[in-house]
């Protein structure tokens, strides 16, 4: 039969349009992990398919840098339809896996570029990671799951809930910052270092105190339903995240520092920040872990505790002084009722050792 006559007979030239050839698939599609950030799955296909991160992402995005930028929080719309696409996903599944989608909730706007409430910095320089922006917990990487969740790019994530140990944010032997993009499995273990090939799934896991992981959960609780009730009464998410930075960054205070060493029993290991500096955000996963230890029992019955820990601690209004706008409602009343100034004179504690 002639090869017109045949096509004819299937429909001609319109069946031929219709059968198209459908968008190429990678053939190892592992679904995106509950909470994973959207850098970590990339990772885990470019590991199922064989190929470097780098190069898997030339497949699909061409020539664009894709790793040059901060990929959980800066992925433009069209790049996530053409990874669709590729790999079957949903776009609304994959901004999921993005920062974003908590702007309204942690804080009022995710910055794409620069740096926002509660989100580590990563200080990104092009391919490469100056800061410890990325936590990661060993026990995880030693089962072979996820290699990042987005719970673990918050300020006040120091603990893994599953597992219940202390993350880490940097290799232990080199320190240098955690890029499982720039690694890749081989014989010295599944989860090199970027810089000096350390297995960091071997790193020796630390026991998290009990405070540590139920404080994170409730907190990734709140994110989670936009509403939380920590302190006695419903708050919006919102609320509650912008007054726990008003009192991190009142704690980081050269005078903070003393209450934060009286609630914890022990010193916070580098002296604070001066001006701007500051920040949660900027501070080492040492320091934001004992500040969240102090920030626990003064939210604990609310505001009896804040109240009696702050009057003991000499606390004054200028601690809460700050250039994002007033404090919510839930802390301005407490606030004011702190004195503006105290007579001088030795602190409380003091006093009663003299009297003694």
């Amino acid at each position: 039969m002639d090869p017109t006559e045949s096509a004819k007979a299937y429909g001609g030239p319109s069946h031929r349009k219709v059968v198209a050839n459908p968008h190429p698939r990678w053939v190892a599609r592992p679904p995106p992990l509950r909470h994973e950030l959207l850098s970590s799955w990339l990772h885990r296909l470019a590991m199922a398919n064989g190929l470097k991160d780098h190069t898997f992402c030339s497949y699909m995005f061409g020539r664009q840098g894709v790793w040059n930028r901060d990929l959980d929080r800066s992925f433009s719309v069209v790049n996530q339809a053409r990874l669709g696409l590729w790999t079957g996903v949903s776009e609304s599944h994959i901004q999921s896996l993005m920062l974003p989608r908590w702007a309204g909730r942690l804080s009022e706007f995710v910055n794409a570029n620069g740096n926002s409430d509660w989100i580590l910095p990563m200080g990104v320089f092009h391919r490469v990671r100056r800061r410890h922006g990325l936590l990661f917990c060993p026990v995880c990487l030693t089962e072979g799951a996820g290699d990042a969740y987005w719970p673990w790019r918050m300020a006040w994530s120091t603990a893994c809930v599953r597992h219940r140990v202390l993350l880490q944010d940097r290799c232990p032997r080199c320190e240098s910052p955690y890029m499982p993009h720039r690694s890749t499995p081989s014989l010295f273990g599944r989860s090199p270092c970027a810089s000096c090939g350390f297995d960091l799934s071997k790193s020796l896991p630390e026991g998290a105190r009990t405070d540590d992981w139920m404080f994170q959960e409730r907190l990734q609780s709140a994110l989670l339903r936009g509403r939380t009730a920590i302190m006695g009464t419903p708050h919006f998410s919102l609320n509650l995240f912008l007054g726990l930075r008003a009192l991190a960054t009142a704690l980081l205070s050269a005078a903070g520092a003393e209450l934060v060493s009286r609630l914890t029993g022990q010193p916070l290991p580098a002296s604070p920040s001066p001006g701007s500096k500051r920040d949660i955000e900027n501070q080492s996963i040492c320091t934001r872990r004992q500040v969240m230890r102090a920030m626990w029992p003064l939210l604990e019955d609310w505001p009896n505790q804040f109240r009696m820990h702050l009057r003991l601690g000499r606390a004054r209004r200028s601690w809460f002084t700050w250039d994002r706008g007033p404090l919510p409602f839930w802390l301005q009343v407490e606030v004011d009722r702190l004195t503006l100034n105290y007579p001088p004179g030795p602190p409380v504690r003091t006093r009663r050792q003299l009297k003694e």
